[in-house]
């Protein structure tokens, strides 16, 4: 009889040694998690790191071209590096949630954002311009110069490796760490954060900034909201075809503003 129970036991417990794998690795599907050092490594290198990159760049392409190229090439140079920085610490990390590019729900997922980003923007610019006509920030300018200047590298430097960089600084990095005290908080540090980063303090034109600030605060709510619900995959995809609309729209404008002329 106690052999026939010990049998029955064990067998139970094979069974649930069996069923327990699968289960565990489904819930750690789609969830890209790295060390706390790196998600601080993340965030002050995409942060502090971008101004200081900038500087060191600015200075030595003042050398060697004039202050209006040095401002537009510093920019690119800005974000390779930075990307081969960041990319270079997570890079191990990868292999661990791989198929999280092969799920096809944080592409949608993210496309779908950048619709929603894209509605906002036009319905917001529609109502405000009833009460006030209003300009494009700095941070919109600069971008608009360096794409009319440079519009094939524009494609590749803040169509997806720029975006690609911020989404490992904010959402990886800030929005990491910060989750782990509070996942409201971290919602809305990351978006001030986000929309404050792309806000121009010292700007001749304060209004215009302010303006234009509730469309980064949307973006950074919805870039969040993604890779909250659908991981890295998804708030990358989101964030990469947001910039390149708005890229490619640039570079469309300028030729047939060419065409025309």
């Amino acid at each position: 009889m106690e052999n026939k129970e010990n049998v029955s036991i064990n067998e139970n417990l094979d069974n649930t040694e069996v069923q327990s794998e699968p289960v565990l690795n489904k819930k750690s599907e789609g969830k890209f998690e790295v060390a706390i050092w790196k998600k601080i490594y993340l965030f002050l290198m995409g942060l502090g790191g971008l101004y200081l990159i900038s500087f060191i760049a600015s200075l030595i392409l003042l050398l060697l071209m004039s202050k209006e190229e040095a401002s537009l090439v510093a920019n690119f140079v800005v974000y390779a590096v930075l990307f081969v920085a960041l990319i270079s610490v997570v890079i191990i990390d990868f292999p661990k949630f791989k198929h999280e590019f092969k799920n096809w729900k944080p592409y949608v997922a993210g496309i779908v954002c950048t619709v929603a980003i894209v509605a906002f923007e036009m319905l917001y610019t529609n109502i405000v311009n009833l009460f006030y006509e209003y300009g494009v920030n700095d941070n919109e300018t600069a971008v608009r110069s360096i794409v009319e200047v440079y519009p094939i590298a524009s494609i590749f430097i803040l169509g997806i490796v720029g975006p690609i960089c911020e989404e490992l600084t904010y959402r990886v990095g800030l929005f990491g760490l910060v989750k782990k005290a509070n996942v409201a908080l971290a919602f809305v540090v990351t978006t001030l954060v986000f929309a404050f980063i792309h806000f121009n303090f010292l700007s001749k034109n304060i209004w215009d900034e302010l303006v234009n600030l509730p469309c980064y605060l949307f973006s950074g709510v919805a870039f969040t909201f993604v890779y909250y619900k659908f991981g890295f995959v998804g708030s990358m995809t989101a964030h990469v075809a947001n910039n390149l609309y708005a890229v490619l729209l640039q570079i469309i404008l300028k030729s047939i503003q060419g065409t025309n002329a």
